[in-house]
């Protein structure tokens, strides 16, 4: 991720955080059967990167 993202995300609000958390988690269950698994590996990534964002706050 670059230093840009991960710098939106220490800026966001917690409560918009968990929504685009949410809301990747049900892109990637519904895109597993994606012939472009760039596509998933960019998103299994940021989900990494919004958890850990998430767990530090707690």
């Amino acid at each position: 991720m670059s230093k840009v993202i991960l710098k939106s995300l220490q800026k966001m609000e917690t409560s918009r955080l968990k929504t685009l958390l949410n809301e990747s988690l049900e892109m990637l269950e519904l895109s597993q059967n994606s012939r472009d698994p760039g596509d998933m590996s960019y998103l299994k990534e940021w989900i990494q990167v919004a958890e850990a964002e998430l767990q530090k706050r707690e």
